[in-house]
């Protein structure tokens, strides 16, 4: 909420693994929400949960993996840094990919570095790494849209047609595959959360474009997914539970 800091976290969702009672969950709301002006210190990273089983009634297809983050205020990331996030999608269960992160009308800012990844979709549509409306001005971002496995899905995208990026921002900003195998041990998405991911694999040139430009050009879009590789398919994820709750507001 307005005027908190969240710091040096590591959450993890496992709200649809769990059952409530006995009817199965069902829940594709964000991990955690950022309300009013919220400062992020250190290193965090969040992670949203596989999709529910079933038909979403409000999109007629089946559910998607859950939302990390979404962020209806301000977030500003202090002087060195790092929110990673990605949406849920590592398991062959997830149908669609999740968002990594959604900008209800906010902003992300500040001298840290933005990292998300959207979910993968085995049999249907990526996430995206970054959708809805908003802007982000940070000092580098590097957005990852999920794959999707099903040759006949729609991939994620690294950033949403209404998401703003910065001129003052350096970018890599990578496009979900089609029909791709995941390469499970070079992967860019995390999926061990015994451990953190590797920072190295998330590299960003000094390519901001400037005040004044806009993100239409897309410097430094990748069509190439790292980690993909075309002749390793399949692989296993982990479920776990959160180390600092499964849900939340921050």
């Amino acid at each position: 909420k307005d005027g908190s800091t969240l710091e040096n976290a590591k959450i993890y969702s496992n709200t649809n693994n769990i059952a409530n009672g006995s009817e199965a969950r069902r829940n594709t709301d964000p991990v955690v929400v950022i309300n009013g002006s919220v400062k992020l210190k250190g290193k965090v990273f969040l992670r949203g949960d596989e999709a529910p089983t079933g038909t979403d009634p409000a999109t007629g297809k089946s559910y998607t993996g859950q939302v990390g983050l979404q962020v209806n205020g301000t977030l500003t990331l202090e002087k060195d840094a790092v929110l990673a996030v990605f949406g849920g999608g590592k398991d062959a269960t997830t149908s669609n990919g999740g968002t990594a992160i959604r900008l209800n009308g906010g902003t992300i800012t500040g001298e840290g570095k933005l990292i998300a990844v959207g979910g993968d979709g085995h049999f249907g549509e990526g996430g995206d790494a970054v959708s809805g409306n908003g802007t982000i001005s940070v000092a580098d971002a590097y957005l990852e849209g999920g794959a999707s496995v099903s040759k006949s899905g729609t991939a994620g995208k690294a950033l949403g047609d209404q998401a703003k990026l910065s001129g003052k921002t350096n970018r890599k900003l990578i496009d979900g595959k089609t029909g791709s195998a995941i390469d499970y041990d070079h992967d860019t998405y995390w999926r061990d959360i015994l451990t953190l991911p590797d920072l190295s694999l998330y590299t960003v040139e000094k390519n901001a474009p400037g005040e004044g430009s806009t993100d239409q050009e897309k410097p430094g879009v990748d069509q190439e997914k790292p980690g993909v590789d075309q002749e390793k398919p399949g692989g296993s994820g982990d479920n776990g539970s959160a180390d600092n709750g499964s849900n939340g507001t921050a």
